[in-house]
């Protein structure tokens, strides 16, 4: 092991040692705002008629806010804010910044991961320093990891559109193993995850029983689809255009031709995932958009095919390479 990954794993243990201490100390770091922690723990007696109100309106403000966050890292019909530019900008840079760190001193741990957990560390620890501290930083962030989380997806359409021109794997046993991997890998990332963050709310003591969780009330109304109707309209604009484009580019044999037809396909994987996220939840429980999306962008690149007179795997090429 070297020193930079020695020291790597050293901050990781300070990180649970924070967090230990400060739930010892009574400095519970759930990153929930204080003032909802100090509104809930009062009881009721004591509370006045001004402080029950101001108590109230706190908690409607954070539900309201939490429901937001909530709504947009599903798709919901939100319009992108500054606040949320800002966030993810930091995030971006954030990324950047840990990337060339990594390789600058060698460490040999995946630079995003070993970012996620430094940036979590850090706000624990900025939670004990100063209580509060990490909320803000987290409530600061939060709208910017939303917004990433609900376009996220998208970015795994083109592994799985290009898998025609993928090396053939060999033999079916071959198959047969990397299936097995993919299939036992997935259960044990889930097993892993799950009995970690179990075991990180206990040592938090804020693991609940299923008695005591609310149970919700019935949907009454249509269910409200993911992404908003704006969206939908200018993907669909923007397909119909730039696959026009596109295409008398190509026929032309235009000096711009590929770069045109990469904002076209782009166009093309975003129209298909957001279109395929707005089905039926009946239908996206079975077929994720994930799979609707590639099954668009192979019908499109088939069609595309035909109106340039070139073959799918050509313009499929163009996709892995523009």
């Amino acid at each position: 092991m070297t020193p930079m990954n020695r020291v790597f794993v050293l901050f990781l243990l300070l990180g649970v040692a924070s967090l230990t201490s400060s739930k010892s100390i009574g400095h519970s770091s759930t990153f929930v705002p204080k003032t909802f922690i100090d509104s809930t723990s009062k009881p009721s007696s004591t509370l006045t008629t001004r402080e029950a109100a101001n108590d109230l309106q706190t908690k409607k403000d954070l539900t309201s806010n939490s429901q937001s966050i909530t709504d947009l890292s599903r798709g919901g019909s939100i319009s992108i804010h500054l606040s949320e530019v800002k966030a993810a900008t930091i995030f971006v840079i954030l990324d950047y910044l840990f990337r060339q760190a990594f390789v600058r001193y060698g460490i040999n741990f995946p630079s995003q991961l070993g970012g996620c957990c430094i940036l979590f560390i850090g706000m624990l620890l900025a939670n004990v320093a100063k209580p509060g501290l990490g909320d803000s930083i987290f409530a600061m962030l939060g709208p910017g990891s939303a917004l990433l989380a609900k376009w996220l997806p998208v970015f795994f359409v083109p592994g799985l559109a290009m898998l025609p021109l993928a090396p053939s794997m060999g033999s079916p046993i071959e198959i047969l193993k990397v299936l097995l991997v993919v299939v036992l890998g997935f259960y044990y990332s889930a097993a892993t995850t799950s009995f970690a963050v179990l075991a990180l709310r206990k040592m938090e003591g804020s693991v609940t029983s299923s008695s005591d969780v609310p149970q919700k009330a019935a949907n009454i109304g249509p269910v409200a689809l993911p992404f908003s109707s704006d969206i939908v309209d200018f993907l669909t604009k923007g397909l119909i255009l730039s696959g026009a484009v596109s295409i008398g580019a190509t026929l032309m044999n235009n000096d711009f031709a590929i770069p045109l037809r990469t904002v076209f396909m782009m166009f093309t994987t975003f129209f298909g995932y957001v279109w395929g996220a707005r089905l039926p939840p009946a239908f996206t429980k079975i077929v994720h958009p994930l799979v609707t999306s590639t099954v668009v962008t192979h019908a499109i690149t088939q069609l595309t095919g035909l109106a340039t007179k070139s073959s799918f795997n050509d313009v499929l090429g163009t996709y892995k390479s523009g």
